[in-house]
């Protein structure tokens, strides 16, 4: 059986620019494919927000870090970057309590 995150993440990259397409290296468009889960379909919502999507937390694990490698200019790398740091002192806090 195959990674079900691959599919969603392969769905979300259909649906971004071909110009940051062809930024991510075949070699990890040819893993995601390579590892998905043949059984399992996702459907992704041109008319909802990404948050508004029901994507798992791996594939939103996968798509930030092939965004934040190979797409993200600096300015939106350190927006990433904040972001995950925030993310992460939520969790040490939830794993706390």
């Amino acid at each position: 059986m195959g990674n079900k995150a691959y599919n969603e993440v392969l769905e979300i990259l259909r649906h971004i620019s071909i110009k940051h397409y062809l930024k991510i290296p075949r070699e990890e468009i040819s893993r995601l494919i390579l590892g998905k889960d043949e059984n399992f379909d996702f459907s992704y919502d041109i008319n909802k927000k990404f948050s508004e999507q029901n994507i798992s937390r791996e594939a939103c694990e996968i798509f930030t870090k092939l965004y934040y490698e190979y797409i993200a200019d600096d300015m939106q790398k350190e927006g990433i970057k904040e972001m995950l740091d925030i993310n992460q002192k939520l969790n040490d806090i939830d794993e706390r309590n």
